[in-house]
C-alpha cells in the first residue's frame, strides 16, 4: 500500500545490506534518499513525482526503521558516505546499537521461563490492531502527549547534562550530530514508553521519562564506540581478529585436555580466512599484537618453528 493511502509504514529488515547495497544508496541517488529519510523521520512532507501518476503530496506521515546490517557492510557504507552521512544528519537520527561479540563464550544453558512475553505480545497486538485517525484529507491525526512538571524537569536535565558533553574533548564531541538529536529523541522514546504502558494517561510522568534518559545514555554510548571502531585501521582490525582466532584456539585446547601450542605455521595453515594466503597480514598482525604486548613469539628449541604465547591479561579479557 502507497504511503498517501496510509501513511504508516515500518522499514524492518534483518540483513540491511540490501538497502545500504541497493540503487537508491547509489552515488547518484545517496543524498536525495538520505535527505527524504531526514524529512519523514522529522514528520515533513514528501512531494513524489511518477510517470503516469502526477505529483502526490504525502504530509503526516509516521515511519519506523530497524536496520541489521553486518560490520563490514556498513563500514563500507561509512567508508564511502560517511561525510555526506553525518553532514546531512543522517546517521544523527538513528539509534545505534552494536553488541560486542560473545562468540566462544555461550555454553549451552536452558532457556530460561520469560512470564511476561505472554502480555508483552499481547498489548503489541492491541496497539496494532488500533485504527488510526485520518482527516478528510487522508492525513495522520495523531495524539500530542506532554509531559507533566516533573518529567519536563528531567528532560530538561538530561538536555543539559548532553550539551555539557558535547565541546572540547569531551565524551560526544565526536558525535555531536547524534548528540544533538539525543534530548529529542528522549522524548520520544518516553512516549513509546509511557503509550505501551499507559495508555489512557496523557502526561508523561518522571519516572518513564527517566527511563527513556538512561535508554538514550546508552544509545550515546553506543554511538560512542561505533564511532571508534568506524575509525580503527585494517591493521588494527587484523590484529583484534588474530588475537580472537589465538585465544579461541588456546581454550580449545583446554577443554580437549591438551596443553596449547600455537605456532606461527599453524596460524598460516589455519588461521582465520581474511589473513591467510595474503602476504604480510599474519606477520604484521603479529608484530602489532606484539609490540602492544598482547603475546610473544618466540622460536622453538630445536627447530625453525615459533611458538606465539598469549599474555595472561588478555586471557583474562575474553574470559
Amino acid at each position: 500500500m502507497h504511503l498517501s493511502g496510509y501513511p504508516i509504514a515500518a522499514v524492518i529488515c534483518a540483513e540491511a545490506g540490501v538497502i545500504f547495497g541497493s540503487h537508491a544508496m547509489k552515488p547518484e541517488q545517496v543524498q536525495r534518499n538520505m535527505g527524504q529519510a531526514n524529512t519523514l523521520w522529522d514528520g515533513g512532507p514528501i512531494l513524489e513525482g511518477r510517470i503516469g501518476r502526477g505529483e502526490t503530496n504525502i504530509e503526516s506521515v509516521r515511519v519506523t526503521m530497524g536496520l541489521m546490517v553486518q560490520p563490514t557492510v556498513m563500514q563500507n557504507f561509512l567508508s564511502k558516505n560517511d561525510g555526506l552521512a553525518r553532514g546531512i544528519g543522517f546517521l544523527a537520527r538513528f539509534l545505534f546499537s552494536q553488541p560486542m561479540t560473545t562468540q566462544g563464550m555461550r555454553p549451552y544453558r536452558d532457556p530460561e521461563p520469560m512470564p511476561g512475553l505472554a502480555d508483552f505480545h499481547q498489548r503489541v497486538t492491541l496497539l496494532l490492531q488500533a485504527p488510526a485517525a485520518t482527516d478528510e484529507l487522508g492525513r495522520l491525526i495523531s495524539a500530542h502527549i506532554k509531559f507533566d512538571d516533573n518529567a519536563q524537569e528531567t528532560w530538561i536535565q538530561f538536555y543539559n547534562e548532553v550539551e555539557d558533553y558535547l565541546g572540547g574533548d569531551s565524551i560526544y564531541s565526536g558525535i555531536r550530530g547524534e548528540a544533538s538529536k539525543a534530548a529529542e529523541n528522549a522524548a520520544r522514546i518516553a512516549c513509546c514508553l509511557h503509550v505501551f504502558t499507559m495508555p489512557n494517561h496523557m502526561l508523561i510522568d518522571r519516572r518513564t521519562m527517566a527511563d527513556a534518559c538512561a535508554l538514550m545514555r546508552w544509545y550515546l554510548n553506543e554511538a560512542v564506540r561505533f564511532g571508534q571502531s568506524a575509525e580503527v585501521t585494517e591493521e588494527l582490525r587484523n590484529a583484534e581478529l588474530l588475537e580472537s582466532w589465538l585465544v579461541q584456539k588456546w581454550k580449545d585446547a583446554l577443554r580437549a585436555g591438551e596443553t596449547p601450542q600455537i605456532t606461527v605455521n599453524t596460524i598460516r595453515q589455519k588461521g582465520p580466512n581474511a589473513l591467510r594466503g595474503k602476504k604480510g597480514l599474519i606477520d604484521d598482525a603479529l608484530e602489532l599484537l606484539g609490540d602492544h604486548g598482547r603475546v610473544r613469539v618466540l622460536p622453538m628449541h630445536g627447530t625453525k618453528s615459533k611458538e606465539v604465547f598469549i599474555a595472561p591479561q588478555v586471557i583474562r579479557e575474553y574470559s
